[in-house]
């Protein structure tokens, strides 16, 4: 019956760090987003 509240925008969790999103600099927000977008590339490769 109780509903896991939704997400607030700086309460999201990275997928690198595990830290909230809220807590990063920009500038490492983008360094991330590169590396998953990289490991996503290889992994699609590899599956080819």
């Amino acid at each position: 019956m109780s509903e896991s509240p939704s997400p607030k925008d700086g309460d999201e969790t990275c997928p690198v760090c595990n830290k909230a999103k809220g807590k990063h600099m920009p500038e490492e927000i983008l360094a991330r987003s590169r590396k998953i977008e990289e490991s996503q590339k290889q992994e699609s490769g590899k599956s080819q």
